[in-house]
């Protein structure tokens, strides 16, 4: 999976540092996301992602309602 994923055309592994953290926090906070859902998004916020990908189409739904400024992409709606 490792050599796969650091092979993958145009996909960046983002850092999880204390900027990271904090935000994921502040989301966690205000949001009432999971941890992973928030640290998820908040890596997205703070490198300036456009779009999202899941598998989960629950966290699609509420993702575009309290996050406009991504793009949320359901896998399924590609199958």
């Amino acid at each position: 999976m490792h050599t796969f994923l650091t092979h993958f055309p145009h996909l960046t592994g983002l850092p999880l540092d204390m900027e990271v953290a904090v935000q994921a926090a502040n989301l966690r906070a205000i949001a009432g996301l999971a941890l992973p859902d928030a640290v998820v998004v908040a890596a997205g916020l703070l490198a300036g992602c456009e779009a999202i990908v899941t598998n989960d189409r629950r966290w699609k739904q509420r993702g575009e309602s309290l996050f406009r400024e991504f793009r949320w992409i359901y896998l399924e709606d590609y199958v």
